[in-house]
């Protein structure tokens, strides 16, 4: 790999570390330290984080700043730029025309050009090769770089993801090995390291020379998984490792150990299914309490604190108001005005107490009843008399 493309500004902390800014070009690259590379910047050497960039592959993704009198700089301030270079034709819908394999100042660009930007690719989308972060690994169960014991040759490294060949292709131009995947999300047809026409074959020797090293478990550690062996026993491998990171069957979405799993689903899981003492259903660890509210089997107390000692089950107690003594109960006059409320224990001793206070309200309630027969005979004689009179003078 020869060029990148920096995505996300970054200030250095050390002498060694070149400061970037998200468009610039940095070329002569290579892999570093994990999660590192090293390039050329300004003139300046020095490495740079790898999750800070990009990868242009050569002839594949070239992106020029045109200035207003149309010459081209690139982003990372470099005159030269020793890779294949296009012969640019800028138009409503720029294409490309064949590249040729030869040194070219960016500066040489046609001066008729337009855009302040333009994007140089291929017929087909250009798809940036994502680098396989660790939860993708986790999740296909790839080999990849960190696994193998000693370190690994650079001949069977992907220039594009920088790990480790997986199902490689060797070209028939430069001999370059590619992982498949790389490939296909680059979508050239051109060699990303040589620009000539792009011509793979499976290969079979460096399959060969991988599966001849040795790998160790992804959950290698003290005390953990102590497995080590050749890539093609990996999957396998993890098939039965007992330290394997799997996600809850449950659905809870805690990754655990896959020995710890019937542990875990029988006394940790927050969706383990549990008994109710009181209704024998099942339900849910995490929802039992929000049950033992609305359980109808459930004991409760009376909600009016009373004296009962009687088991009350929550489906019964309606049926326990309708007799419970400390129950708030109206006086059996309310219908005659007597409008005060008292615990039903209380009542026998409110009717005894009242009783003339209740006697004046229903004698009371039956003057008003006659008082409203009266007037309402009156209202009937009247209405019958002037039905009277209509019909008289009609004769």
């Amino acid at each position: 790999m020869s060029m990148v493309e920096v995505l996300y500004d970054f200030d250095t902390k050390q002498p060694d570390e070149l400061s970037l800014h998200v468009g610039n070009l940095i070329v002569n690259c290579e892999p570093a330290e994990d999660g590192w590379m090293r390039g050329e910047l300004n003139g300046k050497k020095g490495i740079f984080p790898r999750s800070f960039v990009k990868i242009v592959p050569q002839g594949v993704c070239v992106k020029y700043i045109i200035t207003a009198t149309g010459t081209a700089i690139a982003s990372g301030a470099v005159s030269d730029v020793k890779m294949g270079l296009p012969e640019f034709k800028f138009s409503s819908s720029p294409k490309y025309k064949p590249f040729k394999k030869a040194k070219r100042r960016v500066g040489s660009l046609p001066s008729q050009a337009t855009y302040k930007s333009s994007i140089v690719t291929t017929t087909k989308p250009w798809k940036q090769p994502g680098i396989v972060s660790l939860e993708t690994a986790l999740a296909n169960d790839k080999v990849t770089k960190e696994l193998f014991t000693s370190p690994l040759p650079n001949h069977l490294e992907c220039e594009i993801c920088l790990d480790v060949l997986n199902n490689p292709l060797i070209t028939g131009c430069c001999g370059q090995s590619y992982c498949k995947d790389c490939i296909d999300r680059v979508m050239t047809m051109l060699c990303p390291h040589c620009c000539r026409n792009l011509e793979t074959f499976p290969d079979k020797k460096s399959v060969r020379l991988i599966n001849e090293l040795e790998i160790k478990c992804r959950y290698y550690a003290e005390n953990k998984c102590q497995w080590k062996g050749s890539p093609p026993a990996f999957t396998h491998h993890l098939k039965v490792c007992e330290f394997k990171l799997i996600v809850c069957p449950l659905g809870c979405g805690k990754q655990i150990e896959k020995k710890s799993v019937t542990a875990h689903t029988s006394k940790d899981c927050k969706l383990r299914k549990i008994t109710c003492e009181h209704c024998h259903k099942q339900i849910s660890y995490h929802n039992m309490t929000l049950h033992k509210t609305i359980c109808s089997e459930m004991p409760i107390s009376c909600v009016n604190q009373c004296s009962s000692t009687e088991v009350i089950l929550r489906k019964d107690m309606d049926a326990h108001l309708n007799t419970c003594p400390s129950q708030l109960v109206t006086c059996e006059y309310f219908e005659f005005g007597c409008n005060q409320k008292m615990k039903r224990q209380d009542l026998q001793h409110h009717s005894s107490t009242s009783m003339e206070r209740h006697l004046s309200l229903v004698a009371e309630s039956a003057r008003r009843e006659r008082d409203a027969r009266i007037a309402l005979e009156q209202d009937v004689r009247q209405e019958i008399a002037l039905l009277k009179a209509i019909i008289a003078s009609k004769r």
